[in-house]
């Protein structure tokens, strides 16, 4: 029986973004499954955002992954799992607070991982895997 990790595996680019500053790609299909890197609150032209309200830092992570969602025609209702890392987790409930009001009624898999420190002292990454399939009933 095939797997769905029997491929074709292709990595893929962010039009209109940077390049990564390692050696990685901003998203990787395998099958119907995208994976998407870890996003930190970096903005379009490089800047992170580390002086910037936490609020902020969380707007902009989310609008990255919505770029890689639909970088390969995707949206956040495709989201299968979601993991955030937060360097200050009591700032947790409003993380949890802007993440609702972005997805809306779907609610995909997801982990909080506090951290120590993140990059260039950022306040949160979050990482993703979505699937091509689309759900015909909708979000559960």
């Amino acid at each position: 029986m095939p797997s769905v990790l029997d491929g074709p595996f292709e990595a893929g680019d962010v039009h209109g973004s940077r390049p990564p500053a390692g050696h990685y790609s901003p998203t990787f299909a395998v099958g119907d499954l995208v994976f998407v890197s870890g996003q930190l609150p970096i903005d379009r032209n490089g800047v992170p955002l580390a002086d910037r309200p936490f609020a902020e830092q969380v707007a902009q992570v989310l609008e990255n992954v919505r770029i890689c969602l639909e970088s390969r025609g995707l949206t956040p209702h495709h989201l299968a799992q979601v993991r955030v890392y937060v360097s200050d987790i009591d700032r947790w409930p409003e993380f949890d607070a802007l993440y609702a009001q972005w997805i809306g009624d779907h609610r995909p898999a997801r982990a909080v991982v506090p951290v120590p420190v993140l990059h260039h002292g950022l306040a949160l990454e979050i990482e993703a895997v979505a699937s091509g399939r689309v759900n015909p009933d909708g979000p559960m």
